[in-house]
């Protein structure tokens, strides 16, 4: 589907009901709210983190139920990495937040912005001693120093082209090292491959696609169906030409 994580975000809020982070068809809204009465407790299903994607999921989920700052995270974060695939090579978190999520950071503090919703709406509902106090008084503006959150959709966009420009960036680095030598690449990130097969698809770049999937390990490309779609098509494409 040719559309940025941000750019379908953006569309299906529109489309679809959303609670506690999840979308709805209408009618299945009210038995969702039902069901959710009657439970004492609501548990989302955890993320297990394998590579990047699932990375961000998980931080995803993370924020999505509590903004929070990145000491908070890091410990959980560190304990939940021991499981990531052989061949993937992993960004530092710091570069994995600021490539998908957004802080208010203490530039926001001096000059007074607003608390982004996300933390507002979450500093409400968990603390009594804020729930009166106005949007912009230093107590809350002093409390939401430093905290991650989840962008609305339209800002996600913007972070997908950050994101997309780092990871193409690193998939041309790739491209110099393949060019350099015949070995299958031994450490790479996925995402910069995901990236990198996209782009050149729309570029009609067929023989590339194909020159990079021979250096990948075979399990990698065959277990990976978004790369296998790409190096298989682009296989046939190449057929035709």
């Amino acid at each position: 589907v040719p559309l940025s994580s941000g750019e379908f975000q953006e569309k299906a809020v529109v489309k679809y009901p959303e609670r506690d982070g999840m979308l709805f068809l209408p009618e299945q809204v009210s038995i969702y709210e039902r069901k959710r009465m009657n439970k004492n407790k609501f548990m989302q299903l955890s993320i297990f983190i394998q590579d990047e994607r699932t990375a961000i999921e998980w931080l995803r989920q993370k924020l999505l139920k509590k903004p929070q700052t990145y000491q908070d995270i890091v410990g959980e974060y560190m304990k939940e990495i021991q499981h990531i695939g052989k061949y993937e090579k992993m960004p530092e978190l710091m570069d994995i937040m600021e490539q998908n999520f957004l802080q208010y950071t203490q530039e926001d503090y001096d000059r007074n912005e607003p608390v982004p919703s996300q933390i507002l709406s979450y500093f409400r509902k968990n603390y009594h001693d804020l729930r009166e106090i106005s949007a912009d008084s230093p107590e809350i503006l002093k409390k939401a120093k430093g905290i991650w959150y989840v962008p609305d959709p339209n800002k996600q966009i913007d972070l997908d082209k950050i994101r997309e420009k780092t990871l193409w960036k690193e998939f041309n680095e790739l491209l110099t090292e393949m060019r350099g030598g015949k070995k299958r690449f031994r450490q790479f990130r996925m995402e910069a491959i995901r990236c990198g097969f996209k782009r050149l698809w729309d570029e009609k770049n067929y023989k590339t696609i194909i020159e990079v999937g021979e250096r990948l390990p075979e399990s990698v490309l065959t277990e990976d169906q978004e790369l296998l779609m790409y190096y298989d098509n682009a296989g046939m494409r190449m057929t035709e030409l």
